[in-house]
Parts: structure tokens; C-alpha cells; sequence
């Protein structure tokens, strides 16, 4: 049964926008399970069991739904094209320029529908194949894209047309991983140019500006350098200026964090535009942070942004962040999303200079104190044995009102009159938790807190004295739990790990805080097995099954199901094994049985 399902039978005498809403609702929820079992595929040592999920799955539904009448495929395509993601399936242009001619030639008023473009940079090998063929097929197709685009962005036209010929005589390597292709090379004087990533970033150009009403932009750029990076996404930026309507922008990419922020630095246009609220930098690996603080002092002077809330996932020095966040002017969420693990570290530093990195990263925030209303820092993964200081500069943010910890944190013991968190209790509240707080969040993962350990790796990962710290801190805020309310009565929910208390305990607690205007909540062990996941690999729990075990005793089977298969496996295992075994002890007692009645045949035959 599919989602689609579950319309009424007479569904089709209802009004389109009705119609349409009920779709659209569906199909949200279609990709959310999709993008659910797809994590859990790609994550889940288990994977191997599983059947990958199909590039198109996401959609297969609806484009089932366009095929029952003419009204559904009106309805259907406008819901198709809402939110596009022309990433899958490795032929990221191919989709782009079949986007393009379904709202250049087949329905072009589905342009003003397209909401969301998630895109790719990267012209897969085997793409450049298909792309030819597509423009071989429909040649108007590519002179109707330049003829549109010069009436939205004539400069963009010239700049296509001398990046053209300088693109028709590049040869394109071989990628890495792959057998070379044997095919002949075209000279620089061939009709025919050769198909790569200039094709592919000027149709991404050429979407952008056929889809004006687009409110949220996620470019990626999964496979270039550097130095593509920075140029792909500036060629990019630099056609984004016609999205008035652009509320959030997300950049990917996997190296090349200098190249990323430098390359929104140099078209600040598109940070000014008047309703983006949100940006998002995710970058795996975060290197040459240091190259940053010039080109920040640089542009110092330059006219503030008015982005509201910032999400950084990785790492970009605090020398550099300081000077970043200075450039908003009205930033009201902060989120850091880092990988603590050891080949994340810098090459230049040790993981102890790496851990002190983050007690100058607290310093840092300080830049947008008046104006922070949300703050989350999360860790994904901790391989690392250098714990980190507690943010200490919290209480100096008046207008702070959510605080999020969350991961594979570790703290230590600050060295400063903040460790009355752990000997002063109540009157540590004003120490390290902002005045006015009214949502709080303190969940680390059961590794930090001491409820799964691993043998192998316990002082590598949480040595005795930095776990003794945790501990205290852990006991420290259950102890101002329960009078949280009155150290800050602005309070009004609590977040806490599901291991803190017993379920009658949890029920207990809970009501006496609901007395007090406070809700108590805590995570799901579910939630907190994901966690786990994410701290060690999969690849590692797989050949650990301690570690599996343990997983299994915390979590039970219900709340663990990626890993009671895996349990049952071995106990099927277990039991065959010790079937054999006895077994095999049966017959050496059966086989000791037959030798003695042989002994005993052969006495009788001698008498």
C-alpha cells in the first residue's frame, strides 16, 4: 500500500486546490520515509540485508498518481516540481536539462510553482554522454535557454559566450577511480564541443533563472576541487541575485571551506537579498581556515548581513568565526555541527591544540551576543581523548532563550571560577546558563555518559579523569533539575538523556516540574541508538559484539530493531554452534560406546 492510498474513492470531485494540498501533504510525507530508509541503508552495518531504495523511489508514487487521469497529471506535475531534487541517480545535468525543457517547452507555467531546487555542480563522466544526445535531439533547446536568459540576465549571455570557446578547446580529464575511456580527442577546430562541467554549471545558471519564485537553493558540489568549487558556486551566486524570494541557501561541498565562504564573499549580493533568513555551509572536511581571516578583514567594512539563522557543519578556526559572525547584524540562531574525531584534525595541530580550539570557539560567539536567540552545538563523532571546556561566556547573552547540547560531547573541568558548576550547585546556575533561558537541552550520548563502554577503546576515547568530569557534571544538572525554576523562572522546558532516570522516577520528577510551568522531556532511545551509530561507525560495531550487546541490554529489542537482527544472528549462530558441539561429544560417546562392545566381542571370540 502506498501513501496515495489512502485518498477517498471520489477524491477526483473535489476541487484542484484541495487536491492539490492533500497531494502535496502526501508526497511530503512519501520523501521524508524515503529519505528515512535511504539513511537508514546507507548508515546501518546491517545494509547488507537490505534492498538500497531505487534514485526515483521518492516519486514513484505520485508519478502513479499522474497516470490516473488528466486532472492528477495537472496536479501531479505542479506537486513534482515544488521540490525537485535533480541530484540522484549521478546524471546531475541530464535532470537539469530535462527540468529545463519541461518549463521551457512542454508547461511553462510550472516555472512559477518551483519552490525548492536542490542541484549538483558535478557533470558525472557518463553524464556528458547523455547531455550531448539531449541537445544532439533537440538543438533549439540550448539557443531557447540563451535567448530566455538574456532577457532576465543579459551580462550573463556575453559571459557564456566567451567561457564557451575557452570550454570547447579544455580537454576534460579521466575521474579518478575509473578506466580511462578510450575515445578520440576532438581538436580545438572541431564542431562538436566536448561536454563537462561548463555545460553543467550554465544549465544550473539557466534553471535558477527560469525559476524566480524559488525559496530555498541547495547547490552541492560533491567531486571537484577546490578551485572548481569556488568557481562553480561564484557562477552560480552570481545568477542568484534574481531570487527575491530566496528565504534559504545551503552550500555542500567536501573540501574547500575557504573556497566556499570565499565564494559567497565575493557576490555578498546574494547574502543581501531581502527575505533570506537562513544559510547553511555544510562542508565535510573544513582546511585552510587560516586563508579566511584575510578576506574577512578585508570585507570588514562592507555592508552587514541580515541573515537570521546560520548552521555550520564543520570546522572553520575560531579566529575566522569571530570574524564571520561580526558580518550579521541580526543573527538569531547559531547551530555547529562538528566531527571531534581524529582524522578531522587538522594536519598543523595536535588534537590537544584541535580541543583547545574550542574553549577560543566560546570566546568567539561573543560577536553576536545581543542579537543570539538559539544556540545548538552538536558533536556527530568523538575519537578523540581531549575533552572541551563547558561554554563558559553563556550568561553574558541576555537574549539567549535555547541551548542545545547534544552528541558525542565530552566536557572537562573549567579552569576558571566557572567550576562552581560543580562544587557551589545552585549558585552555579548564573555561572554557565544564559539569564533568560527558556528551552533547555542537555543530551549527550550514553558513550559520553558512561553507559556504553567499549574495552578496546575506553582512554581513547574518554580517559578516567575526563569521564570522572563528565560524571560530575551529569550529577550536577540532575541536581538543579528540580530547581531550575527557581534559578530561572523564565524556563519552561527541559531536555535529559533517557538513561538519567527509571520510568517511575522520570514520572515522578516530571510531575513536579508540570506544578511549576516546566515540561520535562527526554530523548528516545531510539534517538539515542542513531547517536551511538554515528560515534563509532557501523563498520566498527559489526566485528564488535560486545559492543552489540550492549546496545541491545541499553536499548531493548523494541526500541533497537536495526540491531536485534543482527543479535538474533548470532544467537542462531550460538545455537548451532552448540549443537554441533554436543553433537560431536555424542559421538565420541557413541564412538567410545562401539570400541568398548568391539573390545568386549573380540575377549569373547579369544575364550
Amino acid at each position: 500500500m502506498t501513501l496515495f492510498d489512502h485518498l477517498p474513492l471520489d477524491f477526483h470531485k473535489l476541487p484542484e486546490e484541495t487536491i492539490l494540498h492533500i497531494v502535496s501533504e502526501l508526497q511530503l510525507l512519501n520523501l521524508a520515509e524515503e529519505k528515512a530508509r535511504k539513511t537508514e541503508c546507507a548508515a546501518a552495518s546491517y545494509a547488507r540485508d537490505l534492498t538500497r531504495p531505487r534514485a526515483n523511489a521518492k516519486y514513484k508514487d505520485l508519478l502513479t498518481f499522474c497516470q490516473l487521469s488528466k486532472k492528477c497529471r495537472r496536479i501531479g506535475q505542479e506537486v513534482l516540481v515544488r521540490h525537485p531534487d535533480l541530484t540522484e541517480g549521478g546524471k546531475a545535468a541530464t535532470q537539469v536539462l530535462r527540468l529545463l525543457r519541461l518549463l521551457l517547452f512542454d508547461n511553462q507555467g510550472l516555472a512559477t510553482k518551483v519552490r525548492e531546487l536542490k542541484l549538483d555542480l558535478t557533470v558525472d563522466w557518463r553524464d556528458k554522454e547523455t547531455v550531448a544526445s539531449m541537445l544532439e535531439q533537440n538543438p533549439t533547446l540550448w539557443g531557447e535557454i540563451v535567448k530566455r536568459a538574456a532577457l532576465v540576465h543579459p551580462a550573463l549571455v556575453d559571459l557564456w559566450e566567451a567561457e564557451w570557446d575557452e570550454a570547447a578547446r579544455e580537454e576534460i580529464p579521466e575521474p579518478r577511480g575509473h578506466e580511462a575511456v578510450d575515445e578520440e580527442i576532438p581538436e580545438p577546430g572541431d564542431e562538436e564541443p566536448r561536454m563537462g562541467r561548463f555545460e553543467g554549471t550554465k544549465a544550473v545558471q539557466a534553471l535558477i533563472l527560469h525559476t524566480t519564485n524559488l525559496e530555498k537553493l541547495d547547490i552541492a558540489d560533491s567531486q571537484f576541487q577546490s578551485k572548481s568549487l569556488r568557481d562553480d558556486v561564484s557562477l552560480v551566486l552570481f545568477v542568484a541575485w534574481e531570487l527575491k524570494a530566496l528565504k534559504t541557501l545551503v552550500l555542500r561541498s567536501r573540501l574547500g571551506s575557504s573556497d566556499l565562504i570565499s565564494a559567497f564573499l565575493e557576490h555578498p549580493e546574494v547574502i543581501l537579498l531581502p527575505r533570506l533568513k537562513t544559510l547553511d555551509l555544510r562542508i565535510q572536511e573544513w582546511v585552510g581556515h587560516s586563508s579566511l581571516v584575510p578576506l574577512l578583514v578585508q570585507n570588514a567594512g562592507a555592508e552587514p548581513w541580515k541573515v537570521e539563522s546560520l548552521i555550520l557543519r564543520g570546522w572553520v578556526g575560531p579566529e575566522a568565526l569571530a570574524l564571520l559572525l561580526r558580518r550579521f547584524e541580526a543573527l538569531k540562531s547559531l547551530k555547529i555541527v562538528v566531527d571531534v574525531h581524529e582524522r578531522f584534525v587538522p594536519m598543523e595541530m595536535d588534537e590537544g591544540e584541535f580541543a583547545l580550539q574550542f574553549d577560543m570557539l566560546w570566546e568567539a560567539m561573543l560577536a553576536v551576543e545581543h542579537t543570539l536567540e538559539s544556540f545548538e552545538f552538536v558533536v556527530k563523532r568523538r575519537r578523540t581523548k581531549y575533552p572541551i571546556l563547558f561554554p563558559p561566556v553563556l550568561n553574558r547573552m541576555e537574549k539567549l532563550k535555547v541551548f542545545k547540547i547534544s552528541g558525542a560531547v565530552l566536557f572537562r573541568r573549567p579552569f576558571n571560577p566557572v567550576s562552581g558548576l560543580v562544587e557551589e550547585g545552585v549558585v552555579a546556575v548564573d555561572s554557565f546558563l544564559p539569564p533568560n533561558l527558556e528551552h533547555f537541552e542537555y543530551a549527550p550520548d550514553p558513550i559520553s555518559l558512561g553507559q556504553i563502554v567499549d574495552l578496546c577503546w575506553v582512554t581513547a576515547i574518554i580517559p578516567r579523569p575526563a569521564a570522572g568530569a563528565m560524571r560530575e557534571i551529569t550529577a550536577c544538572f540532575k541536581q538543579l533539575l528540580q530547581i531550575l525554576h527557581q534559578a530561572r523562572p523564565s524556563i519552561q522546558s527541559i531536555v535529559i538523556p533517557w538513561s538519567w532516570y527509571s520510568p517511575t522516577d522520570f514520572v515522578e520528577i516530571e510531575a513536579q516540574l508540570r506544578q511549576h510551568g516546566v515540561k520535562l522531556l527526554r530523548k528516545s532511545k531510539k534517538e539515542e541508538m542513531e547517536q551511538i551509530r554515528k560515534a563509532y561507525e557501523d563498520k566498527y560495531l559489526a566485528w564488535r559484539p560486545d559492543l552489540m550487546e550492549q546496545l541491545a541490554l541499553y536499548g531493548g529489542v523494541e526500541d533497537n530493531y536495526h540491531l536485534s537482527g543482527e543479535l538474533q544472528k548470532r544467537d542462531r549462530n550460538r545455537d548451532a554452534e552448540w549443537e554441533e558441539r554436543e553433537s560431536r561429544v555424542d559421538a565420541q560417546g557413541l564412538g567410545a560406546e562401539l570400541v568398548k562392545l568391539r573390545l568386549e566381542e573380540r575377549d569373547k571370540g579369544t575364550q
